[in-house]
């Protein structure tokens, strides 16, 4: 997790950048999240209401902000997290190898990204981890905002979700 941190902290000090977290777990499903702020550790919550999380099944789902609550983001040295309250969207533990994920107030999920009955909770085995930064080192003249970072994320998932069915 540490080495983590830090890849975040140098891609921080170069431009701020949301990240694009996506999991296969070991029964092969594949979901995510996008966050709004670089991963660094917190002693509480951070990031806004761009953040999203998803899964995919025959077509890409995504969940935004349900307005409940602001958890949007977390991470100290046992894991990150994306949304809260009950459970978050999804958990990651520190070594990368773990996860958990249930039904969240912050996105508004019914129940895990994960699995193959996703009304249930629980936690799964990682298989791959990948973690995308987006930069803003040539940012467009008018900032679109919330659109345009979405634009980017979706496509990025969008691509992926191309590949998985290639393989």
């Amino acid at each position: 997790m540490g080495t983590f941190f830090r890849q975040c902290q140098v891609s921080r000090e170069a431009s701020p950048s949301e990240t694009l977290i996506l999991v296969e777990d070991t029964e092969g499903a594949v979901f995510g999240g996008f966050a709004s702020h670089t991963w660094h550790v917190a002693q509480r919550h951070f990031g806004h209401a761009d953040c999203f999380v998803f899964r995919f099944e025959e077509d890409l789902q995504v969940h935004r902000w349900a307005g409940l609550n602001s958890y949007f983001l977390f991470a100290d040295a046992s894991g990150l997290k994306l949304g809260g309250g009950r459970h978050p969207a999804l958990w990651i533990d520190r070594d990368f190898l773990r996860g958990a994920s249930g039904p969240c107030e912050t996105f508004g999920t019914a129940g895990a990204l994960h699995g193959v009955v996703p009304e249930l909770s629980g936690d799964f085995v990682v298989k791959t981890f990948e973690c995308w930064g987006f930069d803003c080192l040539d940012p467009p003249k008018e900032d679109t905002g919330w659109e345009r970072r979405q634009a980017g994320a979706w496509q990025a998932c969008r691509s992926y979700q191309h590949l998985l069915r290639g393989a």
